[in-house]
Parts: structure tokens; sequence; C-alpha cells
């Protein structure tokens, strides 16, 4: 298992309790879209049995032709053992990334591709909608569903850069509750879509019982777990 250490190039405060770190790319490494990584302390593994409390998953809300391999999170107290050590890094400082994997990366099977996401759960989408920009390849059109109770009073996370890539074929919706996230997806008339879900674990469950209500089928979801997980979110 390859590890990367990598410095903290810069630290963006995208609101008052949420925070992008931008750390530097290796230069061989790439991955797909929608891809995790097991983000950890530096010191993580000094001891002989690697302390787990400073390691947690993350996903990355770049691409790799960006340059860079990047992570937005949000602060909430109590603070974890992970987070508390990560609020106090500054640029220049290091954090260990290793077992890059993806389980997100679009689907191009000529069907619409339907987003639905919470909060900074959109950290997960952000690389697969910048990627559809790029290549819609065997892709009609992309829909963007975040539900984002904190930007009740505010923008959702990366809203102004994403709006910048609004078109005929990527249509976005910021719902400011579940509700109306539910309202959002119920009056949704488009032809066999894929849906991809990130969010809490009751979110999942939440989605995932209004597709199963709707007809969807399992093989057309999607989700951020081992594939086991989706027939435990889709049987609940």
């Amino acid at each position: 298992m390859e590890k990367y250490r990598l410095s903290i190039v810069d630290i963006i405060d995208e609101s008052p309790n949420t925070k992008t770190y931008i750390l530097e790319k290796p230069e061989t490494l790439t991955w797909d879209e929608g891809s995790h990584i097991h983000l950890a302390l530096e010191d993580y593994d000094k001891d002989e049995v690697p302390n787990k409390a400073l390691v947690r998953h993350m996903s990355i809300m770049s691409n790799w032709d960006e340059n860079k391999l990047a992570f937005t999170t949000r602060f909430i107290e109590p603070h974890s053992p992970f987070k508390e050590g990560l609020a106090h890094l500054t640029k220049g400082d290091h954090l260990k990334v290793f077992k890059v994997n993806s389980r997100m990366s679009l689907r191009r099977e000529n069907r619409p591709l339907v987003l639905i996401s919470m909060g900074v759960g959109l950290a997960t989408m952000r690389p697969l909608i910048h990627r559809f920009h790029q290549d819609s390849t065997n892709i009609p059109l992309l829909v963007n569903l975040n539900v984002d109770a904190h930007a009740a009073h505010e923008k959702a996370l990366y809203q102004d850069e994403i709006e910048g890539l609004r078109s005929d074929r990527l249509q976005l919706n910021w719902c400011k509750s579940r509700l109306e996230l539910f309202n959002a997806l119920d009056v949704l008339n488009i032809e066999n879509p894929i849906y991809y879900v990130v969010g809490s674990d009751l979110f999942l469950r939440t989605i995932l019982k209004r597709l199963k209500a709707k007809g969807i089928s399992k093989d057309a979801i999607v989700i951020d777990k081992k594939s086991h997980m989706l027939d435990l979110y889709y049987e609940y």
C-alpha cells in the first residue's frame, strides 16, 4: 500500500464551519471522478499500532487534472480527535493519504444521471459535474439536486462555481430543506435515469426508500459504499 505525505498548499474558508483543504498532488497519482481516500494526521502511525481515530475516509472534491488533491469538510462540535487535529493545521503542514478508490465514476450508458446530495456531500458530486462538463459522451442529461440546511441564508457549497457550468444538459436545483428536495425529486420527469446518492445514513435510507417507492430498481442507484451496503439500504 502506497502512502503519500502531502503538504497543505491552501485552506479555503467556504463558510464559518466549512473548510476546503488543498493538498499538493503527487505527479504520478491519478484518480477517477468521485474518488475517496483514507486521510490521516501525520503522526497517526508513529506507534507500532496506527491510531485509527486519526484517520478518516474523505471524498476528493477535485479531479486529478486540476493538479491538486482537495477535500472539503465541516467542523461541528464536538470535534472528533481527527477533526480536532485537522483544525489546528495550517499551510505547510502535512497529511497522509492512502487507499485511493472510487465507486462513483460516471456511468456512460446513454441514460440521464441524477445526483442527489446533502450538504457537504456535494464534495463527492463536484468532480462528477466537472467531468460531465468536460466530456458528456453517452450521458444525455445530468441533474444535480443538493439540499443544504446550513445554506438557508447563504449560498450552497460551490454554488457560484457550479452555476457557471449550467446548460440545457446540466440542470441544477439548490434546495433549502428536505421537503423542497423531495418535491423536486417527485416532479422530476426524465426517462430511465441512474441515481447517485450521497449523505448521512438517515438521508440514504430516506432517499432510497422514496426511489424504491417510485419503482427505481437497485441497479439504477449508486452510493459511495461497498456493494453489500446498497442491498441493506435498499431493503431497509
